[in-house]
């Protein structure tokens, strides 16, 4: 985005380990090669972090940044960036020591303000820091970003990568003396010295969060569960266990009652074969005593309970001594089988069985993709 009236410029975000270098390098590339704003800089790091970067950037007149934005014509002043915009959130290093619940938060909470609202856009970008610090990094940051933010990372010209005397390309070129471990002192040339800056991309997941994650005002493993749940309620995968009576969606299993599974069963084969009138698997109210669905229905019932004596299908199907169906019965244990599952599963759980009015009246069924759907038969007979 280049500089344009009105246009607030670009939130630069920075993950900093021991190399402040990173700051005026990506400054250099946004600023000089895209011609892009940037109004604001915020530095992620360390305690050793924040001294080296306060240390080189934000002491006297003639620190690199000083001086970057002197010989490129910039207003220093119009780039916000202050010692309090240092946060170091990371704990110092340690042989075994991680980031800790508190960094992680405190990382989901800052990144959350900087990416909510009407905030300006922005570029993170993950060049220094630690790994763990990086991989933390890209993951919070993919489920807050907005589509105008950047993930990028640079790469400089290897003879200058992590040069302690280099912290930009300066616009007279000058020659840096270097000392190389057994070659003695090098002299390098600014002239040569390049600096890109990369997109990383990644997915944006923010349309799946609610209120509370997009604020940041809930601990990020929190956010991790929802947003988790979101993404699985979008390509679920349900297995029904016959032998075991067991409903099982993502790590979550359910044990039901006979009854209530061979109605599901019933419902679930329905809708893998499209068996119904509408040929989706849902099935009229009015229709469940049709000798095609009274024989799948006893069949889902002498499968759910494997033969055992106290649990065979007399009496399922309710009839008269005549042999007909009671249909009035048979729709009251249907109505009760489909409320029962609902308490059991949830009521958002995609392996239900819904009951929905329609013009011709009451229909039931599933609404879960079939393709997403595994009916098992292990053999095992449930333990009652």
């Amino acid at each position: 985005m280049n500089h344009s009236d009105g246009f607030p410029g670009f939130h630069l975000v920075v993950l900093v380990g021991l190399t402040p270098q990173v700051i005026t390098e990506a400054l250099y590339v946004l600023m000089v090669r895209e011609r892009s704003v940037v109004a604001r800089i915020s530095v992620l790091t360390s305690p050793e972090g924040a001294d080296a970067v306060g240390n080189a950037l934000l002491c006297g007149q003639v620190s690199p940044l000083e001086r970057f934005c002197r010989e490129y014509g910039f207003n220093r002043n119009r780039i916000g960036f202050v010692s309090t915009d240092i946060h170091a959130i990371w704990p110092r290093r340690t042989a075994t020591g991680g980031p800790g619940m508190a960094a992680m938060d405190g990382l989901f909470e800052r990144l959350a303000g900087w990416c909510g609202g009407e905030e300006m856009p922005v570029v993170a970008c993950v060049a220094g820091g630690r790994k763990d610090m990086a991989v933390l990094f890209a993951q919070v940051f993919g489920l807050l970003a907005r589509p105008d933010d950047r993930l990028v990372h640079l790469l400089a010209s290897p003879e200058f990568e992590n040069l302690a005397e280099f912290f930009y390309p300066p616009l007279q070129p000058s020659s840096l003396a270097v000392h190389r471990p057994g070659h003695g002192v090098v002299f390098l040339n600014t002239a040569e010295a390049r600096v890109e800056m990369i997109d990383i991309p990644f997915v944006r997941l923010r349309t799946l969060l609610d209120e509370e994650t997009r604020r940041g005002v809930i601990s990020l493993e929190s956010a991790r569960n929802r947003v988790q749940r979101e993404v699985e309620s979008l390509n679920p995968s349900l297995r029904i266990d016959i032998g075991h009576r067991v409903v099982r969606y993502h790590g979550s299993e359910t044990l039901l009652p006979p009854k209530e599974f061979a109605v599901l069963l019933f419902f679930a084969r329905c809708r893998r074969d499209g068996f119904g009138p509408g040929g989706n698997g849902w099935i009229p109210g009015g229709e469940l005593d049709q000798p095609d669905c009274v024989q799948r229905l006893e069949a889902a019932y002498r499968e759910t309970t494997g033969g055992q004596s106290q649990f065979r299908d007399h009496g399922w199907v309710p009839r008269g001594r005549d042999g007909r169906i009671v249909f009035d019965e048979l729709r009251i244990k249907i109505t009760h089988a489909v409320s029962k599952i609902k308490a059991l599963l949830g009521s958002a759980h995609p392996g239900r069985v819904y009951a929905r009015s329609t013009r011709a009246g009451k229909e039931y069924g599933m609404e879960m993709d079939p393709a997403h759907m595994m009916i098992v038969d292990d053999e095992v007979s449930p333990n009652e």
